[in-house]
């Protein structure tokens, strides 16, 4: 017998169903003026499992464009590079998963 999920909202609309991508949060990665510029690589062999994703937020509402990050995923790591960190205004978050 076939079995699934379907998830509907308060107005009767299909929000959700088998057929969808749900994204699966793998972790974040936290940079900030004190951090050193360089580069960060964080193991994880989950990335394996689908389709890497990442973004970039900040919680001061702006980013400064002299400072730069660069990103690159493998299936079994992320790495960030940074250079000019001292410019960056407040914590800069890279989400990182997998759909």
């Amino acid at each position: 017998m076939p079995q699934g999920l379907r998830v509907w909202n308060s107005s009767g609309d299909l929000i959700i169903d088998v057929s969808d991508q749900i994204m699966t949060v793998l972790g974040r990665i936290e940079v900030n003026s004190s951090t050193p510029s360089g580069t960060v690589t964080v193991s994880d062999a989950r990335l394996a499992l689908g389709q890497r994703w990442y973004f970039k937020t900040s919680t001061s509402g702006g980013w400064v464009g002299a400072c730069n990050v660069t990103v690159t995923m493998s299936s079994s790591s992320i790495t960030v590079t940074v250079t000019n960190s001292t410019l960056i205004p407040g914590p800069l978050y890279i989400t990182y998963g997998v759909y």
